[in-house]
């Protein structure tokens, strides 16, 4: 449609029909050529283009015909050179309009030659000026002039990152999306996110902290086409909003499965949120890709993530193994425990420790921060965090106990943080492990998980223990009355006597027997006369002091080796025993059963030569004792001596 106006005003202008308003002539031509060019340089449509050019052609036309310039025609090779510049098909349509726009000079007088020589230098003009863009100028695409080649983006920031296939990954981003800045960000313990990698080192230009952490927040991709208008976000402590008005980001969270990784984000450039993003920032298309690209890299991270726990997991499994093979090694208690600290403290190095070994009256702290040596203080449960990890019969981990009034260890300690870990051996609970500290949530998963392998080896290793110590002390004592055994009574007793002879230490010893005890089991029956047993050695034993050492010397005789005690000492013993055994009763099927005891005393010196000189003075004063009527103690060498009878064989219990 623009081109009939040009088209009429080129017939009127060739035909001479414009003779008929000549004095319009000097608007409608300016103004056409306004008009078309005005056009050609707002649309850069080829045939704007064209029409523009050809209104020029027509202006030249009216001045050549308006003038009495012969010389002004040539001004049509300029105008063939300059519609070279648009390539060849434009100068073939100026070429063919030039005769006609110049017949009204021909028809002039104008030498025929002339206007075929003026035609020819147009030719010749047209195509060196096509020539010359070919050469020259690049070739342009069929739908508009190729654009500006953008200045390379800042890529200084990589210089600072390690893992090359981070840095390809963030380059590969920065350019295929077009951005101003490209940053990674690492979330560590505690869910803080921790700028890992940026494609700036001039950190203003990435996308500040508060719209990052809501792409962690929502979980899901955020976008904002002006990040300078981040409300009170943007202004609460935030950096990095600086010099960045009017530019677009987007920021995705990077998420491996259900574990978020990371947040990967985006600024864009000056120049592509004007002409390739457009007002409304990053578009679909830029969310979609860079989703993608999200992803794929949480992959790449989960491989690494998952390589890096498979080698930490491999070390963990390796001092397993190492502490259980230890662990099984031995049967000794307290080496058991030293070997489970060990154990525990390499896989959780910044926790205190405790180890409660159980006993009769509850539990005996083993290990506090250092292995103790002589475990003899008992504590309770009751009341604290640990009681319900014993009663529950499993393992119990408190990351945050900050606010928790129940205590959770029987001793004083500040603790912010607490595993508990029964030693559990089927359904009997041995003992348990404690691991606290001040700090909140101390251990991650795979620490508790390898912990709770120790404590399973380290419950069966104690089990263990504890049933070779049970043998080994069935084998010491004597089975009835749970004192020690005759034979290892004349062991220890050789012992002792040797340190009297090295060392002059006092040493005494006492020989019990419980008078008339075969009327007890003629009148109450053998079950009685066990009880009586029984009976006799617990008095025994709760009569004498701390480091003596009560046994079943044989039938109903005992012995008491006193090491230490002069013969006042052992004296007033004796009698305590005496006196506490007729004051007390024994249970039987016919009623209760009283019983006394005679006792023989003997002090070591150094006349004699060795423990059966000591147990020969004994028993003289025993039957002493029993020929002055029995229910009293005799000192050996303070009476007459009185030989006794021939009497049988004394009765020793069996192996």
């Amino acid at each position: 449609m623009l081109a009939i106006p040009a088209l009429a005003l080129y017939l009127a202008l060739v035909t001479g029909a414009g003779s008929l308003w000549p004095e319009y002539w000097p608007y409608i031509l300016p103004s056409a050529f306004v008009l078309y060019f005005s056009l050609a340089v707002y649309t850069k449509r080829s045939e704007h283009v064209t029409l523009a050019i050809f209104a020029g052609g027509l202006l030249i036309a009216w001045a050549v015909r308006g003038s009495d310039v012969s010389w002004l025609h040539m001004l049509y090779i300029p105008y063939v050179s300059i519609s070279g510049v648009f390539g060849p098909q434009v100068v073939l349509w100026i070429l063919l309009s030039v005769p006609l726009l110049d017949i009204g000079h021909l028809a002039g007088g104008a030498p025929f030659y002339e206007e075929m020589a003026l035609l020819a230098i147009c030719v010749v003009a047209g195509a060196s000026a096509v020539v010359t863009r070919w050469a020259i100028v690049p070739s342009r695409r069929a739908h508009g002039p190729a654009r500006v080649r953008p200045e390379p983006p800042d890529t200084s920031g990589l210089d600072q990152v390690d893992d090359v296939e981070t840095r390809d990954f963030l380059r590969t981003v920065l350019y295929a999306m077009r951005a101003g800045a490209v940053s990674l960000y690492l979330l560590e313990e505690g869910e803080d996110l921790r700028l890992a990698a940026s494609t700036t080192v001039e950190l203003e230009r990435a996308p500040p902290k508060w719209f990052v952490d809501n792409a962690l927040r929502f979980r899901h991709l955020v976008s904002t086409s002006d990040i300078s208008s981040g409300g009170e976000q943007a202004g609460a402590g935030s950096t990095g909003s600086i010099g960045l008005y009017g530019i677009s980001a987007v920021a995705v969270p990077v998420i491996d499965g259900n574990i978020i990784l990371g947040v990967l984000a985006m600024t864009g450039t000056r120049a592509g949120s004007m002409t390739e993003t457009g007002a409304e920032g990053f578009g679909e298309s830029h969310h979609m890709a860079l989703e993608l690209m999200a992803g794929q890299f949480a992959r790449t991270l989960g491989r690494g993530r998952v390589q890096a726990e498979t080698e930490v997991h491999m070390e963990r499994l390796k001092v397993i193994q190492e502490e259980s093979a230890r662990l099984v090694t031995s049967l000794d208690m307290m080496a058991i425990v030293g070997m489970v600290a060990e154990a525990v403290e390499r896989l959780a190095t910044e926790a205190d420790l405790y180890i409660f070994i159980r006993g009769s009256g509850g539990y005996a702290l083993a290990y506090d921060r250092a292995l103790v040596e002589e475990a003899r203080e008992v504590y309770s449960l009751e009341g604290t965090l640990m009681e319900m990890s014993v009663s529950d019969h499993e393992h119990k981990y408190f990351s945050n106990l900050l606010g928790y009034s129940v205590p959770v260890l029987p001793v004083e300690a500040h603790v912010a943080s607490a595993l508990m870990l029964p030693l559990q051996y089927e359904d009997e609970v041995l003992g348990i492990i404690v691991l606290a500290s001040e700090e909140v949530d101390m251990l991650r998963p795979r620490q508790v998980d390898s912990l709770r392998v120790i404590s399973d080896q380290a419950a069966i290793s104690l089990k263990n223990a504890l049933f070779h110590a049970d043998i080994k002390a069935r084998a010491l004592t004597d089975g009835l009355t749970g004192l020690c055994n005759h034979k290892h009574f004349k062991s220890i007793l050789a012992k002792e006597v040797q340190r009297y002879t090295e060392g002059m230490n006092p040493l005494a010893l006492l020989i019990v027997d419980v008078d008339h005890f075969k009327r007890v089991n003629d009148t109450h029956g053998h079950q009685a006369g066990d009880e009586v047993l029984r009976g006799v050695a617990e008095v025994i034993r709760s009569t004498v002091r701390e480091h003596d050492l009560p046994a079943r010397y044989g039938g109903e005789e005992f012995a008491v080796l006193m090491a230490g005690a002069d013969q006042a000492e052992a004296l007033r013993v004796a009698e305590r025993i005496r006196k506490n055994m007729a004051a007390s009763s024994f249970p039987a099927r016919t009623g209760p059963v009283q019983v006394t005891v005679s006792i023989g005393l003997a002090s070591c010196t150094m006349e004699m030569k060795g423990p059966s000189d000591l147990v020969e003075r004994a028993d003289q004063a025993l039957y002493q004792a029993k020929a002055k009527g029995r229910n009293q103690t005799v000192v050996a060498g303070s009476d007459v001596f009185m030989e006794r009878p021939d009497q049988p064989e004394r009765r020793h219990p069996k192996d």
